[in-house]
């Protein structure tokens, strides 16, 4: 694949507030000419099969790697891994490269995470064997990033990039400062250069979220925005804020073209949380070309649910204007499957996953009614109910219930 891109280009890209790319290509035509006649026949459709794809997480990670001490064991896990994705039916992978300024890879930029750094002291790259695992079986493998979000750990800030925190002592990457963006985008860079992923994938961690007033510039962004006003700029503090997360996404989409990769982001559910707390403006990656090539709201929650029920999000965003050239997949709670009690969901919706055992399948169905092109599910350890240990799932979960729903799940995959 042709992974370089100059960071001269890119930084010109960085530079445009909105990204923009070529209209999608019409069909190919192929014309054959003889002495008497011409033929003139038109390619055939490309049929979209649908993605099936499976977040593995830290949290998952941390798990999965935690009783390995050798390379063996490491590549039977991830083995084992792989084999469990297969047999749900999944054919696609998200696999967490990057949660917070860390490395679940060998890295040259970002020190390694926690979990795998034994492993990456012997040789185990965990990225690169599940990447070989994946192909092996058929599977995608995207590596997914969490851009800004650094955590309360100082170290993993590196070098000069600019950073911000928040009120509970998180740090972040600052958006609008061009030592984050080039920092971002190296590292994206660093990943498609060394590894045959098959996508880039960025959560939903843009600014932390309402966290900034949109009338009020901060400390760490004030000198750059007087820069920005001085230089003739005329948008808003908030405004200014969401076009430099539009830059870095268009940045990315370049990037990834150029590499030939699939590139997506995975937001909240909640546009106008996203748009105005977190300056992200995901109905336009949505619309327009040139941001990404698909976009996975995460809608976590069930039918019943009296804040957001799960239809009526469903439909609200299959309704949201879409370019031809970007796909709609839906995230869904894999892990509120037999959960005992929703607390957010209201006093109805509160115990729909412990009194039903059809929420995941009846996701899909209505899913696939309403024309979205993917089905994501978060995450990997919740596929197997029964030895599942993660966010507490034992004790807030039924694993009957849980298990009831994974089999009505497959029936419909």
């Amino acid at each position: 694949m042709m992974k370089q891109l100059g960071i001269t280009a890119l930084l010109a890209t960085l530079c445009l507030l909105f990204g923009a790319c070529a209209p999608a290509a019409e069909p190919t035509v192929m014309t054959t000419t003889t002495m008497t006649t011409t033929t003139t026949t038109t390619a055939p459709p490309i049929v979209k099969v649908e993605r099936r794809a499976v977040w593995v997480s830290l949290y998952d990670l941390a798990d999965i790697f935690a009783p390995c001490k050798t390379l063996q064991q490491a590549q039977e896990a991830v083995d084992t891994m792989m084999d469990t994705v297969v047999e749900h039916k999944m054919n696609t992978v998200f696999f967490h490269v990057r949660a917070g300024s860390d490395a679940y890879y060998s890295s040259a930029l970002f020190s390694p995470a926690s979990a795998v750094k034994e492993l990456l002291m012997q040789g185990f790259d965990p990225l690169h064997y599940a990447v070989e695992a994946a192909h092996k079986r058929g599977i995608e493998l995207h590596a997914w990033i969490n851009p800004y979000r650094i955590g309360k750990n100082k170290d993993r800030i590196v070098g000069d990039a600019a950073t911000m925190k928040d009120e509970t002592g998180r740090y972040y990457y600052v958006p609008t400062a061009a030592s984050a963006q080039r920092l971002i985008l190296d590292g994206v860079r660093e990943v498609l250069d060394n590894y045959d992923v098959d996508g880039i994938q960025y959560d939903d961690y843009f600014y932390p979220e309402n966290f900034l007033k949109a009338d009020t510039v901060y400390d760490f962004e004030k000198t750059d925005y007087a820069a920005y006003q001085q230089a003739g700029g005329t948008l808003s503090v908030g405004d200014w804020r969401r076009a430099a997360v539009d830059a870095l996404v268009a940045a990315t989409h370049t990037l990834t073209k150029a590499a030939d990769v699939t590139f997506g982001i995975s937001p909240s559910h909640n546009v106008d949380k996203t748009y105005n707390g977190m300056y992200a403006d995901s109905k336009k990656w949505l619309a327009q070309s040139g941001y990404v090539d698909y976009v996975c709201p995460q809608i976590y929650v069930g039918f019943e649910n009296e804040t957001a029920a799960f239809a009526e999000t469903a439909d609200t965003w299959a309704n949201y204007p879409r370019d031809p050239s970007v796909d709609l997949y839906v995230g869904l709670a894999l892990y509120k499957i037999g959960l005992k009690d929703d607390t957010w969901a209201g006093d109805v919706g509160r115990t729909e996953w412990q009194s039903r055992t059809d929420v995941m399948m009846r996701s899909v169905t209505y899913a696939r009614e309403k024309g979205y092109d993917g089905l994501c599910f978060y995450s990997f350890s919740f596929l197997t109910p029964d030895t599942c240990n993660i966010a507490e799932f034992p004790t807030k979960n039924d694993k009957t219930v849980a298990k009831q729903e994974m089999e009505h799940l497959l029936a419909v995959l």
